[in-house]
């Protein structure tokens, strides 16, 4: 444990006021097959000096399980390190799990390493040079009003004045500007009126309220736009907070922490590389939130759920290396702007990257630069229906991970990844690869799909490895008709809604940012449909103002909510009623979801379906993806007729909780194959 980190004249850059074993620990959650989970913090019972110079001191703490452990103890050895170097404004962490041939099964659900901050230092946080913004205590949240679920709560009277009444006017400019411009744009609007007035602002401490005045604005879809008389709104009186929204995919997840103003001191977890990390770049996890509290989430089944485990059978044997990651600290005169701690938080994390195998771990369980390998090569896309010639696969991403079939890198827990993107060429270099045999996976955005090298690749310490030509054929069966979305692998270029005002957290320094991260966005979906679900016409509609970002259920009132179906409709001059058309949908999140696939008739038998797959939770977690999905559909022309079709994408019938449903990634139509 971590019992206290003295810095700058503050005695305790930790929370004192929390017991020894609640201020700085590794810990995991984990269980038995069959069993209930249980929250353990690792606590070493040996200790040894691995190093002790002039210029470098690294201690160990061994957990070990044995066969009269207690019950609450995993069957893992676990070996804590912490490097302390001279000259270095802070420290080094990782750490060794074991589970040896042998040993009993176990599943392992989270594996992290948490700070508690002194609460009465450090409220302000910054997560990205957007998303940073003074932050409510645990006391405020202890005093709010729980949400839809425990993360989320309702400030109802935050501690500190800078948090109470607070109004954002860039959001109001933005709800102005943006949502008229929605209503507006929307087909065959009927009335004319003002749809969004903003009435008085009371400027008078504590409380400020912007008070809207909303009319009904009908669409040709006869829904409701909003439906509200003159109410009050509190736009940062009563905020929102909740952790999740500061989530952050691995990629992005390189420096983060908090800073106090008194004296002016920054605390700062930097992530120099996330091999170790699971699930390869896009997996979202947390990074701080209220506490103070700052982590490292080295495994968890956040936005994935369980598609994404770790399970240990039949003695499997496992060992891994989290980290290193480091915990900086910084400074400025009282004079100084207080920004320039996140600067040099910044340009301390780019030279820990740069150094990128550290030369100075004491353990050869983590390979030095020259205990490394290289892997090179180049990647094009072959889609003829788009290029007669292969195209360069510029902006690819290209990994290593455990050999596994294709995509399976997305679901990996045990192994380490190596993930880079290929230049504008299509060429790609891996740097700094353990020894080992992995998959080459890769995919290209812009396409749907996903790649993966028929060969495994073997890289031993000072390979230089250069692999064959890489072609990627993606998913494809004839010319494309119509297209919604862009393949991506996020739901991000879709219709976001402004989030309820009551609802707020003003979460990012200027305006509103990605909305997806605000609270509630789910139930916009029934304000905007309240009776008749979202159809969208190909070559009318605009999905970026038309398609709803989330195919989510609806809200009937009283907390009771429905499924609900989609409809596409599209015209065709020419049907070859003797070929097969095919639709592609691609799936960015998906939470218990079943997705029925109709043409023309919603009730045909048998319909088409995805069956049951999902539960990433990113609905309500506040993330624009999850885990990524396929799905291919045949559409015999018999189904289809001259003129205008629809295709409908229905929920299940048993979809009645708000947070069910997918976030569509690309979906596009294609024609039966051209005959050569």
């Amino acid at each position: 444990m971590v019992t206290g980190i003295k810095f700058n004249g503050i005695d305790n850059l930790l929370e004192a006021r929390n017991k020894e074993a609640d201020r700085g620990y590794w810990d995991i959650v984990w269980n038995r097959p069959e069993e209930a989970s249980m929250f353990t913090r690792i606590e070493g019972t040996t200790f040894k000096v691995v190093a002790n110079t002039d210029d470098i001191v690294e201690l160990s703490f061994v957990s070990s399980w044995s066969n009269s452990s207690e019950s609450y103890l995993a069957p893992l050895i676990i070996d804590k390190r912490f490097v302390v170097r001279r000259g270095s404004s802070g420290f080094y962490g990782y750490a060794i799990f074991n589970h040896p041939k042998g040993w009993p099964d176990l599943d392992i659900g989270e594996a992290r390493i948490a700070f508690k901050l002194n609460g009465q230092k450090f409220r302000y946080m910054a997560i990205s040079d957007e998303r940073q913004r003074v932050m409510p205590t645990d006391e405020d949240r202890a005093s709010g009003r729980v949400l839809d679920y425990k993360e989320a709560v309702l400030l109802t009277g935050p501690s500190n004045s800078e948090l109470e009444g607070e109004v954002n006017s860039n959001y109001i400019g933005f709800v102005y500007a943006f949502d008229v411009n929605h209503l507006k744009n929307s087909k065959k609007t009927k009335k004319k009126k003002k749809p969004l007035q903003l009435a008085s602002i009371d400027k008078n401490p504590p409380q400020r309220y912007a008070i809207y005045t909303i009319h009904k604005m009908l669409f040709s879809r006869g829904s409701n736009a909003y439906v509200s008389g003159d109410d009050p709104m509190p736009v940062g009186g009563l905020q929102v907070d909740d952790k999740y929204q500061y989530s952050c995919e691995n990629q992005e997840n390189k420096v983060h922490g908090w800073i106090s103003s008194d004296p002016p001191v920054g605390f700062w977890m930097i992530t120099p590389s996330d091999e170790s990390h699971t699930a390869g770049p896009v997996k979202q996890d947390l990074t701080s939130h209220v506490g103070p509290t700052t982590l490292n989430v080295f495994y968890s089944n956040h936005y994935a759920g369980k598609d994404v485990s770790m399970s240990f059978r039949n003695g499997e044997a496992w060992k891994k290396v989290y980290g290193p990651f480091m915990v900086y600290v910084n400074s400025v005169s009282p004079e100084e702007d207080q920004s320039k701690l996140w600067a040099d938080a910044k340009g301390q994390m780019l030279m820990e990257t740069a150094s990128w195998p550290y030369d100075f771990i004491s353990s050869d369980d983590y390979p030095s630069a020259a205990g490394r390998g290289t892997v090179s090569g180049q990647l094009s896309v072959r889609d003829r229906y788009m290029a007669n010639r292969d195209m360069a696969a510029g902006s690819a991403y290209v990994g290593l991970a455990a050999p596994g079939e294709v995509g399976s890198w997305q679901t990996n827990t045990k192994g380490y990844q190596f993930w880079t993107r290929a230049n504008e060429n299509g060429s790609f270099e891996i740097k700094n690869v353990r020894p080992g045999i992995y998959g080459l996976y890769a995919w290209v955005p812009g396409f749907i799909g996903d790649y993966k090298y028929h060969l495994n690749v073997m890289v031993k310490p000072g390979s230089e490895i250069q692999v064959d030509p890489l072609v990627f054929s993606p998913p494809r069966s004839g010319p494309t008709l119509w297209e919604i979305g862009i393949p991506d692998r996020t739901a991000a270029e879709f219709y976001v809604p402004l989030p309820n005002p009551r609802f707020m957290n003003n979460l990012f320094k200027n305006g509103i940012g990605e909305r997806f991260r605000q609270y509630g966005l789910w139930d916009r979906y029934s304000e905007l449909y309240p009776k008749n679900d979202l159809v969208y016409t190909v070559g009318v509609d605009n999905y970026h103002r038309d398609w709803f970002f989330a195919h989510v259920t609806r809200k009937t009132g009283n907390s009771t909510y429905v499924p609900t179906t989609w409809r596409i409709d599209f015209h065709l001059q020419n049907v070859n009623f003797r070929g097969t058309y095919r639709l592609q949908m691609a799936v960015a999140s998906a939470t218990l979801s079943r997705i029925s696939i109709g043409v023309n008739n919603l009730s045909q038998q048998p319909p088409s379906s995805t069956g049951r797959f999902g539960n990433d939770n990113a609905i309500a977690r506040h993330g624009i993806h999850g885990l990524y999905w396929t799905f291919g559909f045949d559409v015999p022309g018999s189904r289809l007729r001259r003129g205008t079709n629809s295709i409908y994408l229905a929920q299940s019938s048993s979809a009645r909780t708000p947070f069910e449903g997918v976030m569509y990634d690309y979906i596009r139509f294609e024609s039966p194959p051209r005959m050569n």
